[in-house]
């Protein structure tokens, strides 16, 4: 039995699916729901996240449940749409490397929900260190890097994880951006957590 990821993030762009080991489903949102429907990425965060978890070299079932609506921004209603979809496809691991900086109980309770039924959350700590959620919650697995570390995985506290990543080069658009992030960070500990 594969294990079943749900990556709650910008969508995965299918081209980069086709030749991949994993079998993904994409999800959208659609008139405030999640339906069964790809919808092209309008950034690429959650596919480069998804191309972090390929790294891996295991098959996964990926849930790409693209929570980007029609809003085209961040919204917490769609983060807990999304939660409530991994939950009902019976996800193992939630994944969410976006966040806010505002306490939203609604969110907090979906987290908990997933919780209650054994899924684990991941979610990556702010690139600004400042306070983000869900990654603040108790219930969740916060996942931080430190390059400054010995171990390659780190517990900082019991809901903390802190790993050491080399720096990650990339080149968009022309320019070069460190991704050696709290969000790739945080596919990392996918694997290395079983």
């Amino acid at each position: 039995m594969k294990i079943k990821i749900a990556l709650i993030d910008t969508g995965i762009d299918k081209r980069f699916v086709k030749n991949s080991i994993c079998n993904v489903k994409h999800f959208s949102i659609v008139n405030h729901k999640i339906v069964n429907e790809y919808q092209t990425p309008l950034k690429n965060h959650g596919t480069l996240c998804f191309q972090e978890i390929l790294k891996q070299n295991v098959s996964f079932d990926i849930l790409d449940i693209n929570i980007i609506g029609n809003e085209k921004s961040l919204i917490s209603k769609n983060i807990v749409l999304g939660i409530n979809k991994a939950i009902d496809l019976k996800s193992d691991i939630i994944n969410i490397s976006l966040g806010f900086t505002n306490y939203d109980e609604e969110v907090f309770c979906a987290c908990q929900k997933a919780v209650d039924n054994n899924i684990l959350i991941i979610s990556a700590v702010s690139h600004t260190r400042e306070v983000s959620y869900p990654s603040s919650f108790k219930n969740v697995v916060a996942v931080d890097v430190n390059n400054g570390q010995d171990k390659f995985i780190q517990k900082i506290n019991d809901s903390t994880l802190s790993i050491r990543m080399e720096d990650k080069i990339i080149y968009q658009d022309g320019k070069m951006h460190d991704f050696s992030s709290t969000s790739m960070a945080s596919r990392s500990e996918e694997h290395t957590s079983e």
